[in-house]
């Protein structure tokens, strides 16, 4: 048998651990089944896994919204049981009020980690006095506090023709729109 064969048959092979718990199929969830196995999660939980999201990387795993009534927003982390598998599925996924999301954080919808990213390397940008490149990447520190977003983050500045340098920033955030309210080198 060619290597390539051998590969393809590995690569359809469940990723599954017997003392693992089972996944859920998303397509059930997204069908309205499955909701008494979410697990509560608090809206600070909520938006700590939301500014992780990376939605241009679905397909590689990232936190997605399953379903929403008018009682819960439903949502988990995207995983494949089988690599190439049109299936996804996840393993654990959680409920969050929507009480609580219409009234501290209603446009989560456009406002995730890879916006806040892009939307932060744009801000820096601006503020650095040469014209340089400045990479944020997803993990920096975000607090949902009233009316604003307060953001810790590191980041890379690339002048042209000079050595990256490292840098972090306070900055703070309209939770609607992204408007700038305030930005600080630390």
């Amino acid at each position: 048998m060619s290597t390539l064969v051998i590969t393809l048959l590995l690569l359809s092979l469940p990723f599954s651990n017997p003392a693992s718990p089972p996944a859920f199929s998303i397509a059930k969830i997204e069908q309205g089944e499955l909701l008494d196995k979410a697990k509560a999660a608090t809206l600070e939980v909520f938006f700590e896994s939301w500014m992780d999201r990376n939605a241009k990387k679905a397909t590689d795993g990232s936190w997605i919204i399953l379903y929403k009534n008018d009682e819960f927003l439903y949502w988990g982390w995207t995983s494949f049981k089988i690599l190439m598998s049109a299936n996804p599925t996840v393993k654990e996924f959680f409920k969050t009020p929507m009480v609580d999301i219409q009234e501290k954080f209603p446009n989560y919808e456009e406002v995730h980690g890879n916006s806040i990213r892009e939307k932060l390397e744009a801000v820096i940008t601006k503020s650095v006095v040469q014209q340089a490149k400045v990479t944020v990447k997803l993990g920096f520190k975000a607090q949902l506090i009233g009316e604003t977003i307060v953001i810790q983050t590191p980041c890379t500045i690339k002048a042209r023709g000079e050595d990256a340098e490292k840098a972090t920033y306070n900055i703070i955030l309209n939770r609607d729109n992204l408007d700038l309210i305030k930005l600080e080198a630390i």
